[in-house]
């Protein structure tokens, strides 16, 4: 079981956070508007989801300093939950 138990919780109460962080660890770098479109979902959910999962640390965002286009990938402690949910989800 995670270390992280907070996060994998936090993490598999939302389905937006769950399709997400999925979407970031199949692709080395997305932008917001990528993270939408292969989730299914609204740009401003994939915005709100995306600064909740950063937050979090587990995501980063690459390019900080730049007003649009910015660049998002999962980090190690992402890839453990994202570990850990595809064993409960599989």
């Amino acid at each position: 079981m995670s270390k992280n138990i907070d996060a994998l919780s936090y993490v598999i109460r939302g389905k937006n956070r769950r399709d997400v962080l999925k979407t970031l660890g199949k692709h080395a770098l997305l932008r917001q508007a990528d993270v939408a479109k292969l989730a299914k979902m609204y740009r401003t959910h994939a915005r709100r989801t995306l600064l909740e999962l950063e937050d979090k640390k587990l995501i980063k965002c690459v390019n900080e300093k730049e007003s649009q286009g910015k660049l998002y990938q999962i980090t190690p402690s992402g890839k453990t939950i994202l570990k850990e949910l595809n064993e409960i989800y599989n």
